[in-house]
């Protein structure tokens, strides 16, 4: 080696450095590799919540899907058939109550229709909602019985239930027993299954 050296000094240099340079280049490309590798690794870790994702998407895509189908005029119409449902059960409650000596408004009446209005609000999103689910508005207000059906089933005990939790009339002030506020889940949800049954016939576009 020292007389190779010696006779060819630039080839054994040249010779040298290219191991030395080829020898850093496969310790670079190797750490290269690692880190690619680890990158990809921590890729794919993080596309693995997107599947998670997907399903609420696809969940939205059903209601967007059902929304387009649906009836806008039978939405109006049910809710409003709702609102007319929830004033008129008020209404009966109110007749109910006592006279006042003096008959005037008061601060406890403002609060009790307030409450009312919201109990009316409830009552026309759980329907529309549980309504585009049960797709009680497609079909031009022909909806299947067992539709209907199924949306009172689901609407009435949770509507009924947020008037009790909530303490608004007429459900919230008089059912105070387990006993009365089952009664009362099982009255507003024949009420209202009724309501919208027979509302159905005349608002639809059965007759207009």
């Amino acid at each position: 080696f020292c007389a190779v050296a010696t006779c060819y000094p630039t080839d054994v240099a040249a010779a040298f450095s290219t191991h030395k340079v080829g020898y850093y280049y496969q310790q670079r490309c190797q750490k290269i590799g690692g880190r690619h590798q680890k990158a990809s690794m921590n890729t794919a870790e993080l596309r693995i919540p997107t599947n998670i994702y997907s399903k609420k998407n696809e969940e939205e895509n059903i209601l967007i899907e059902r929304w387009s189908k649906a009836d806008l005029t039978e939405i109006r119409l049910d809710t409003t058939l709702a609102a007319c449902h929830a004033l008129a059960r008020f209404f009966v409650f109110d007749l109910t109550l006592p006279k006042k000596a003096i008959p005037r408004f008061e601060i406890e009446d403002l609060i009790m229709l307030s409450n009312l209005f919201s109990s009316v609000v409830v009552l026309a999103f759980l329907w529309t909602t549980i309504g585009l689910v049960t797709r009680v508005f497609e079909d031009g207000g022909f909806a299947f019985p067992t539709r209907l059906i199924t949306t009172s089933a689901i609407a009435g005990p949770l509507w009924v239930s947020v008037e009790i939790l909530c303490h608004w009339p007429p459900t919230g002030i008089t059912a105070t027993t387990t006993d009365s506020m089952v009664m009362a889940i099982v009255i507003g949800t024949v009420g209202l299954s009724s309501t919208m049954a027979l509302g159905r016939i005349f608002s639809s576009k059965f007759l207009f």
